[in-house]
């Protein structure tokens, strides 16, 4: 005999116990779904929009910074007057870098320790002047034909044109006269863009500009750290530009009449492409260089980026606060843009 199968009525009737407790775990579910969701909002974290642009940064109008740069400086990679700035007064705050003091071991170490965090390859050439050992530091990228940019980082031994009598036995702190020049060299350091290098460029950091004073008391200039570098430069040198005097207030950069003329000429044409005109002036200086001497005897196209007219040259009052970090940029991006364009 066939058995009935009870219909949908008589099924809903006989388990409506299991239907009541399915229903309030389906609704259990949908409650702890909704509420999980609502919590997930309240903590998670708002996105934010990401710029459009890299903010800008408020600095400080630094001393001796010339009155029309503007104080709001961008962030950037090309070379920068205020870092060089600040490199300048790192290597005063070192004292007198003169040959034999703790000011002299202070800067080498800290001119090799910047060179190094830059990623140049490094050499230190040993030379000696009646019987002491001096050094010059040279930092090498690219490959090529070379251009040399040198100059010096000791500093006088005593301040012979300082308007104060009582002052000129002193040492010069050396801002302008031996700690501008590495400035910008170290600058030039982290801002070149080695793959834009057309050639090998070196950074020469000299010793030996200044020998200890004669028994009068008079300044005398050696440029021994020149000559022995101009002595072991290879053949392949296309240009040496020294760089000394570079970050006066009133900078006025004129053509060195013992230089060679198309080094200086390309310089300067830089300079005009750059709106520096002004300071960059296309005329010959009255002033012969001594270390541009060197180089040019010794075979090299040389010239020089100095302002010999300096105020406070050899003087007490040689100090950071005279320096401009405007003038510092002019330089370092005349010689920047140089060396990735030459």
């Amino acid at each position: 005999m066939e058995e009935t199968r009870p219909g949908f009525g008589q099924r809903l009737r006989d388990n409506w116990l299991e239907l009541l407790l399915l229903l309030i775990f389906v609704a259990a579910l949908v409650w702890i779904a909704t509420t999980a969701r609502g919590v997930w909002q309240s903590v998670a974290a708002v996105p934010t929009e990401t710029p459009t642009a890299l903010p800008t940064a408020t600095a400080v109008q630094p001393a001796g910074t010339q009155p029309d740069q503007p104080l709001i400086q961008p962030v950037r990679d090309t070379f920068d007057g205020q870092q060089a700035a600040r490199l300048a007064a790192n290597l005063v705050d070192a004292g007198p870098r003169v040959f034999g003091s703790d000011g002299h071991t202070e800067a080498v170490g800290l001119l090799i320790d910047e060179l190094r965090r830059n990623a140049w390859g490094l050499q230190q050439q040993a030379f000696t002047v009646d019987e002491a050992q001096h050094t010059n530091i040279i930092a090498r990228s690219g490959s090529g034909d070379i251009v040399v940019i040198a100059t010096h980082y000791d500093t006088s031994p005593v301040s012979d044109l300082d308007p104060d009598e009582a002052n000129r036995a002193t040492p010069s702190p050396g801002a302008n006269d031996g700690a501008s020049g590495p400035a910008v060299l170290l600058e030039l350091a982290r801002s070149l863009d080695k793959g834009q290098l057309n050639g090998q460029v070196w950074l020469a950091f000299l010793d030996g500009r200044y020998a200890p004073t004669a028994p009068d008391g008079a300044v005398q200039i050696a440029d021994s750290g020149a000559n022995a570098l101009a002595e072991a430069l290879p053949e392949t040198v296309k240009a040496v530009i020294w760089v000394d005097l570079a970050g006066g207030q009133d900078q006025r950069f004129t053509i060195v009449p013992n230089g060679d003329p198309q080094v200086a000429a390309d310089l300067w044409a830089v300079a005009e492409q750059l709106g520096y005109a002004r300071w960059f002036v296309q005329e010959a200086g009255a002033t012969a260089d001594s270390s541009v001497q060197v180089f040019s005897d010794h075979g090299q196209a040389a010239t020089a980026i100095a302002d010999p007219d300096y105020t406070y040259l050899r003087t007490t009052s040689d100090t950071p606060d005279k320096l401009s970090s405007g003038s510092l940029e002019q330089v370092g991006r005349v010689l920047e843009v140089y060396l990735e364009q030459q």
